[in-house]
Formats: C-alpha cells, sequence, structure tokens
C-alpha cells in the first residue's frame, strides 16, 4: 500500500522530530551568509537549505525545484539527510520525497497563503516559502513555538552569491 505524501514526510523526519529543538535555520545562498556565524547553529537546531545553499553548511533537510540545483549538489557530494524535490533521486541513493511543484499560474499563487498554512507539503515556486511551510509543519508537530532565522537571504541579486559558490549552476 502506498504511503501519502504527508505520511511519508512525516516517516522521513522521525529522527528529526524526536530530536529536542528550539530553532530552525534556512539557509539560503545570498553573500550575507558569508557573515554568518554558524558556531550559532546548536545541537537543537533543525537546518533546511534551500537549492544548492548546503555548499554554505550542510542540513537536514534540503529543498528544491529547479533542475540546475543538481549538478551542484552532485558535484559537492549531497550533504543533507533528506531531499524534497519534483525529481527522483533514486539512482543518487539519497533520502528523498517527490513532491510536485506548484504551478505558476496566478489562480494557483492566490492560494500561497492558504498552503502555507494547512498541513499538506507542497513544493512552492517561492522556494523559501516551502521551508517556512516545512519549519511550520515540524513546529506544530512538536507542538512548540520554534525560532526560525533566515540566512543568506538577500533579496537584491546585486549583492551576489556567497563566496562559497565558485561556478553559477543557475545560467
Amino acid at each position: 500500500m502506498a504511503k501519502s505524501t504527508k505520511e511519508s514526510f512525516y516517516s522521513q523526519i522521525k529522527d528529526i522530530l524526536s530530536k529536542s529543538l528550539d530553532s530552525i535555520f534556512i539557509i539560503g545562498k545570498g553573500s550575507s551568509a558569508d557573515n554568518f556565524d554558524f558556531s550559532n547553529v546548536s545541537e537543537n537546531s533543525l537546518v533546511i537549505n534551500i537549492n544548492d545553499s548546503e555548499r554554505i553548511y550542510p542540513g537536514e533537510i534540503a529543498i528544491f525545484h529547479s533542475d540546475w540545483v543538481l549538478p551542484s549538489i552532485e558535484e559537492n557530494g549531497f550533504k543533507s539527510k533528506l531531499y524534497i524535490s519534483p525529481f527522483n533521486l533514486s539512482d543518487y541513493g539519497v533520502n528523498h520525497l517527490i513532491i510536485p511543484k506548484e504551478d505558476n499560474d496566478q489562480d494557483v499563487q492566490d492560494l500561497l497563503f492558504q498552503r502555507l498554512l494547512d498541513e499538506s507539503l507542497s513544493i512552492e515556486n517561492y522556494i523559501f516559502t516551502s521551508a517556512l511551510k516545512v519549519a511550520n509543519i515540524i513546529a506544530s508537530q512538536k507542538n512548540k513555538v520554534l525560532k526560525v532565522y533566515l540566512i543568506g537571504f538577500d533579496f537584491d541579486i546585486n549583492k551576489g552569491y556567497s563566496n562559497q559558490f565558485k561556478k553559477n549552476y543557475n545560467q
């Protein structure tokens, strides 16, 4: 019997849910990540990587939806414990969950905040909202308010990427 996406997700993160958590760090690849002291990430923290940001600091969960990310992760070696993407990663021998990417038309985008608050898992066009969704689901399952920190989200393309990226795979 096939498991639902929700059941599969919970079975994949059961180790994460069993540990004590007080914070979640969501890592982007903006240049401001170079100024963050990663020693602030304690054993009671969970790290969620966006795209190939595990090159900066590897976490427990990585989320991506674009095909350009895979060569970067593969070249660096798969570091995360769980990958969430619309791609089948079975050939790489990594734990992964295949979640379809939401369409990018206006009707679907209008439902973004509704999807952010429900318990189903989806991959949004704006990938950091998917990471916020995962953080929200984990906090809900822990029945605890967790601090969530966004690291390396500069929202300004002119600031460039972290120095950890010598090659731009997004071209």
